[in-house]
């Protein structure tokens, strides 16, 4: 089966092109250079796209007529920490995956876009894909809009901790930076996700085993407070920190994964 992954050096991202290469003829839409990803061992230059632009409609369009791919895996975005410009959040989040739906109907691919549960505000937990998107901030807002639907298009919203290559915006890269130091650790604070390595066992066995299913799904775990999931961090990655259990903020995204 031939993979075609968006955003292949995100935190969720290289690990997808890293599971799915083992079984899949798996291409790497990358925006960088591949001199600047070839240090990682993840990447070999014939199956790496470099410099792709993907608010550049005729750049995809260029892409997917000449790959082909039988699934399309749309795993890039501007994640809230980095955003710079409103416009660019808007076009990445939410146009986006909007463009890509419709080319992988045209060209007859499976489509798998990865949204959050930050389209949720946080102020209930364990949301179900009935409920409505509530968010208030521009990221959660972009995202829901970019979330697609149809016969060949799969939107998963989920949270995910994981290693990075380039940036250390995420919650585990935080952390690690932080060894041996006092930290805050927030109990109320719930996270129902997946470390990236995990998650991309899950996508590879949808991939696999389960090419029919579309719509919208959750995919989650047992929910877990930020307090209790830097504790387990810290033990596995032996960290030294001392981690402050802190009641603010009380934010609860867990997701309700029955129907997965």
């Amino acid at each position: 089966m031939r993979i075609l992954i968006f955003g292949a050096t995100g935190m969720l991202g290289h690990k997808l092109a890293q599971r799915l290469s083992r079984e899949h003829e798996t291409w790497s839409a990358i925006r960088r250079d591949f001199s600047e990803v070839e240090k990682f061992g993840i990447f070999r230059s014939e199956t790496t796209i470099s410099r792709v632009n993907v608010t550049n409609e005729t750049h995809v369009f260029e892409l997917l007529n000449k790959y082909r791919p039988d699934v399309v895996i749309n795993t890039a975005g501007i994640i809230k920490q980095r955003m710079t410009s409103e416009a660019e959040v808007i076009a990445v989040n939410a146009a986006f995956p909007r463009v890509l739906a419709e080319m992988a109907s045209d060209f007859g691919c499976r489509l798998i876009s990865i949204s959050t549960d930050c389209v949720f505000s946080g102020r209930r937990g364990n949301y179900s894909e009935k409920d409505a998107p509530d968010a208030d901030d521009l990221y959660g807002q972009s995202k829901h809009l970019g979330e697609v639907s149809g016969a060949n298009c799969l939107t998963i919203r989920t949270s995910l901790i994981g290693r990075e290559l380039f940036h250390s915006t995420g919650l585990l890269e935080w952390f690690l930076a932080n060894r041996n130091n006092q930290v805050a650790g927030y109990t109320n604070a719930i996270f129902s996700g997946f470390p990236t390595v995990v998650f991309a066992d899950i996508i590879s066995e949808i991939i696999s085993n389960y090419p029919k299913i579309s719509g919208l799904l959750h995919i989650a775990s047992k929910p877990i407070s930020k307090f209790a999931l830097l504790q387990l961090i810290n033990t596995e990655y032996e960290c030294g920190a001392d981690i402050l259990p802190t009641t603010e903020p009380r934010i609860d995204r867990s997701l309700d994964s029955t129907k997965f």
